[in-house]
Parts: structure tokens; sequence; C-alpha cells
């Protein structure tokens, strides 16, 4: 997101044998159906899509790209992306393409691994989500908090 200080590491390990990034698994966006809101999910992968299918029918589900929304703006009260940031080419048109669909006042829930967690230090390049090719970026924590701006914040 422009004027952050956003900073992923970007993975470098050309030596990989791992095959190419593929889908990020399903992104789940939208309120609790339950208190009669609308839920939608969204994945690159239609066999993704399809296993989505089978498990939430009531759900909204749509291929698309994350980069590229195909929600319009201010949609939902709260977007979850859950293990995927570390995925995209550009976390941070993603971030900004999150944010656009975002109500004023909604909540963005995503996870990653923390490059700078006491297991990725201590277990160093055989740390569980060193996974190349598929993980793209390596977050920490001052990097997420980098990257939120006000009033959006960083929770442990």
């Amino acid at each position: 997101m422009e004027g952050t200080d956003f900073d992923p590491a970007p993975a470098t390990d050309s030596d990989s044998d791992r095959a190419p990034a593929g889908a990020p698994g399903v992104t789940g966006r939208g309120c609790d159906e339950r208190a009669g809101g609308r839920v939608a999910g969204l994945d690159c992968s239609e066999r993704m899509l399809g296993r989505a299918r089978r498990k939430s029918a009531s759900v909204e589900w749509t291929r698309g790209d994350v980069l590229s929304l195909p929600f319009a703006d201010a949609s939902f009260d709260a977007v979850t992306a859950w293990d995927v940031i570390e995925h995209l080419p550009d976390p941070h048109a993603a971030a900004g393409e999150l944010a656009r669909v975002l109500r004023p006042g909604g909540r963005l829930v995503l996870t990653t691994g923390d490059v700078g967690s006491l297991a990725a230090r201590v277990s160093g390049r055989r740390w569980h989500l060193y996974t190349l090719p598929e993980h793209l970026f390596f977050f920490s924590r001052p990097s997420m908090k980098g990257s939120a701006p006000p009033p959006w914040g960083v929770a442990p």
C-alpha cells in the first residue's frame, strides 16, 4: 500500500525443487451468515472451489484473483485471508484490493507466518514455512505493523 513501510522479505531460493506456486487456498470474505449476512469466498483454482462448494454450499463461491476482486467497493463488513498474502506476487496491491471491498469501519483479518518468530529463528532454513517457491514473501511483526495504515492495527 502506497506510503507505508510495508517491507516483506522476498523469497529468493532459486535451488528449490518444488513446483511453481499454485492457488493459495480459499479466502473467505463476508459477514456471519447466521446473522443474516452475505458470505462470499474466492479462489483462483476451480479444483479448490469445487472442494469448498462441497463443504459450504451456502457460501457464494467465486473464481477470481485477489489482485482484482470481483466485488464492488465497500461490499463487506469483514474480509479474511488465511495464509494467502505470502503467496502473492504483489502483497501491496492485494492489501489495497482487500481494503477496497471493506466497508468503512470493517475488519481485515489475515494470517501469515512470522519469519521473526522464535520457531523460525531456532529452525533457521529448516523452518516449516520456508517453502519456496510457494511462499513468495516472508513477513515479520514489524513488517506487518508497517503495512497497517491508521486506523488499522496489527494484533499478535
